[in-house]
């Protein structure tokens, strides 16, 4: 099982996109935190490894 920062990166990463932040900014700036804060406590390749 991944760890829970991993996880949560790779379930919420295809909400960073053009159109979604056209469509509802406010969800695309929360998403943008959540993952900023999984960055945070991941280390780059952990993290490099979910975003891809």
């Amino acid at each position: 099982m991944l760890p829970m920062f991993e996880q949560v990166v790779i379930s919420l990463k295809d909400y960073l996109s053009k159109q979604f932040y056209k469509n509802n900014s406010y969800c695309y700036e929360a998403v943008f935190n959540i993952i900023w804060h999984c960055a945070q406590n991941l280390t780059y390749p952990d993290f490099h490894k979910a975003m891809n």
